[in-house]
């Protein structure tokens, strides 16, 4: 049946309420939800016609000021046209519970441009005088995991012989879902990793890692977690630390 939806998500819309009516579901119960999402990515997603993470987060985050309740059936709806979606065999983002857990909700904070340019000048400008390698290693982190897309232990645990610093390859193996991936640094990025490296083998001949600590072993998530929020904070200096929002290195990941 067609409902009269106008985004690109308008067949899989119809198709999903078709085939839950089918099973003895009201159509009432999907109608005004799957009216809003249609609307919403009509406006905002005008070319987009799968389920992806950023349009998932960029769904629940859309106004301030509701419920929790509401951001728990948004998210029920989305898992549901996820699933119908990757039913007839596309592959969507299905929101995990993670996200949105009890009565506790939990949304990826999205930086915007303005925040993300004074962040990495302030990752740029930090200066650590115990060990001034760490300045280099920690701004060369950063940026590759957004810039490429990582996964805040993609990048930690990453080896140097997983690196191609002629073609600007990455290959991350053994990732989520035991699965391997190959990404390609931009022409900015792979300069940058260029200069680092040869500062880090002068630094740490000898360390497997592409961002060594010195002992053979990567970086533990909460040395560089606390190391981001650290930035964070000092790019919002007229906010108490502890009214800022929880942001997370994997929120870059997110940006990308």
């Amino acid at each position: 049946m067609n409902r009269g939806y106008i985004s690109c998500f308008a067949d899989d819309l119809d198709g999903m309420i078709d085939l839950k009516v089918s099973l003895g579901y009201a159509e009432s119960t999907f109608a005004n939800r799957s009216r809003q999402f249609d609307l919403f990515c009509a406006e905002n997603h005008p070319t987009s016609n799968l389920v992806t993470e950023p349009l998932a987060i960029s769904w629940l985050r859309m106004d301030t000021g509701v419920s929790p309740g509401v951001i728990h059936a948004r998210a029920a709806f989305l898992r549901g046209l996820a699933r119908y979606q990757n039913a007839i065999g596309k592959e969507a983002y299905i929101l995990p519970d993670a996200y949105i857990s009890g009565k506790r909700i939990f949304v990826p904070y999205l930086f915007t441009d303005e925040e993300l340019a004074v962040l990495f000048l302030q990752i740029d400008s930090y200066v650590c005088r115990r060990d001034p390698f760490r300045s280099h290693l920690l701004r060369t982190y950063f940026r590759l995991t957004y810039t490429c897309g990582l996964r805040p232990g993609e990048g930690r645990e990453l080896k140097r012989t997983n690196v191609d610093l002629k073609t600007g390859e990455i290959r991350i193996l053994n990732t989520k879902w035991h699965k391997s991936r190959t990404v390609v640094m931009s022409d900015d990025m792979l300069s940058l990793a260029r200069e680092y490296s040869v500062l880090r083998d002068t630094a740490y001949p000898n360390d497997d890692y592409f961002f060594p600590t010195g002992h053979n072993i990567p970086f533990t998530a909460q040395k560089m977690q606390t190391r981001f929020r650290a930035f964070f904070a000092q790019t919002k200096p007229d906010i108490p630390e502890d009214m800022l929002p929880a942001v997370r290195v994997y929120d870059l990941r997110h940006r990308f």
